[in-house]
């Protein structure tokens, strides 16, 4: 019987994680604030044919998100922002997303909600 049970909760793992990382697909409103101004914009995040696409809009400007990572609640990826490689790591939790955004030895603090 314990055995039985085992197997049952292995093959639901993957069940449950497709459903944390379903539930941070979509659009997100973020701010990241930098020394000189926050930047405000729009974060979409989607899946296609198994892989994480993505990308981040402010002032007009999309920038498309690579080696975008998943992983429970943390997200990694990095975007080339006007010639700088820029690595963000976060945390969801919920609506929110809480992380940094790494660029030239420095570290920005990203926040953001999911939009309705």
């Amino acid at each position: 019987m314990t055995t039985l049970i085992a197997i049952i909760g292995f093959f639901l793992l993957p069940i449950n994680d497709t459903a944390i990382v379903s539930d941070h697909l979509g659009t997100w409103n973020y701010e990241v604030e930098a020394p000189d101004m926050s930047y405000k914009g729009t974060m979409i995040l989607k899946e296609e044919a198994g892989e994480y696409k993505g990308s981040m809009t402010s002032q007009g400007i999309t920038i498309p998100l690579t080696n975008i990572e998943i992983d429970g609640d943390d997200i990694t990826f990095k975007m080339n922002v006007q010639g700088f490689m820029c690595s963000v790591s976060g945390e969801f939790d919920g609506d929110t997303i809480t992380g940094t955004v790494s660029v030239e030895g420095m570290s920005l603090p990203l926040k953001g909600t999911k939009a309705e």
